[in-house]
């Protein structure tokens, strides 16, 4: 099912918005190919870490053959072709709560929601039923997954949900809205938010026979930052990242931070690679991470960097030089 009992393991776990694919973008491109790489190795471990649904992550952990992904915000883990592992309970509560904005059990897409004596429409993300509920509510950062007007604010959404929860003693907790427009509504356990922190114990759970022998989480929202601050755990973020929020708990918690950006936008506006991910592994290896594997990740690494800097010229005026 993975890669060998006994076999020592250096697993990263990866962010997907704003991390290896550009906000609410699929894994393409240069991160894609190079975390394929990555993945060959024998000893190394991919495991895409994000608030999408199961589903969802699959079909983009196979892009780079991928066997593990961790979806709906640390909540739920699934092994392609294999067991899935759902983490805490109250999942009625995501029902009610969706009962208490107009939304039935099943509703995903563009819905009409109240809010006070008005009425908005979000965007529901498909395939988290009860685990998690997600709702886009500002249509111009989601133009390319869902066409819809008359949204609202997502800080004025965050805190009329933060009211409902309180107001009808849900076991729930509604995550700061994320950078790409996603507002968050997740589940308590010991009552606490199940969020990323949950990654080394779904490691444990999976890879009990095996010898993890180190772990990282790279991601560049606030919804990250449970995994990259967890016990064990070196957290990796980029300069884009919000710097309280974000930078500052990864930064004392011993992670790094990368020179380059994950993604800049080019001279049109399309978002671009700038090597941040790249970078990211690269000081993970200069930093003993991968122990033995330091230099053979190092080299590929610099075989990717050059490769994306030659698209940076071409796109934009490079900003960064390359590190290698």
């Amino acid at each position: 099912m993975h890669k060998g009992k006994n076999v020592p393991l250096y697993l990263i776990s990866v962010d997907m918005d704003g991390t290896v694919a550009a906000p609410n973008m699929k894994l393409t491109g240069i991160y894609e190919k190079f975390l394929r790489e990555l993945q060959e190795v024998p000893e190394i471990e991919i495991v895409l870490n994000s608030g999408k649904s199961i589903s969802y992550l699959e079909t983009e952990a196979a892009r780079i053959g991928a066997k593990y992904v961790i979806a709906n915000n640390g909540a739920a883990m699934q092994i392609l072709g294999g067991d899935q592992m759902i983490f805490g309970g109250n999942r009625k509560d995501i029902i009610k709560l969706r009962h208490l904005v107009a939304l039935k059990a099943d509703d995903e897409g563009v819905r009409p929601i109240p809010v006070g004596k008005d009425v908005f429409n979000v965007a529901v993300e498909e395939g988290k039923k009860d685990i998690v509920l997600t709702l886009f509510s500002e249509p111009e950062k989601v133009k390319h997954r869902y066409q819809f007007d008359q949204g609202i604010n997502r800080m004025e959404l965050y805190e009329h949900l933060k009211k409902l929860i309180k107001k009808n003693k849900l076991h729930l907790h509604v995550l700061h809205p994320h950078p790409d427009g996603a507002v968050d509504v997740v589940r308590l356990y010991n009552s606490k938010p199940i969020d990323k922190s949950t990654l080394p114990k779904m490691v444990r759970q999976v890879w009990s026979h095996d010898k993890v022998i180190q772990i990282s989480m790279m991601g560049d929202g606030s919804n990250d930052v449970p995994a990259m601050v967890a016990r064990g755990v070196i957290g990796v973020t980029f300069p884009e990242a919000d710097s309280e929020r974000v930078i500052k708990p990864v930064l004392e918690h011993g992670g790094i931070v990368t020179k380059r950006q994950a993604w800049g936008k080019d001279k049109a506006g399309e978002f671009i690679a700038e090597g941040g991910v790249v970078e990211g592994i690269q000081e993970l290896a200069r930093r003993g991470f991968f122990k033995h594997l330091s230099g053979k990740v190092e080299k590929i690494c610099e075989k990717y960097l050059p490769e994306i800097d030659k698209v940076l010229k071409e796109k934009k005026q490079l900003k960064h030089t390359s590190l290698t």
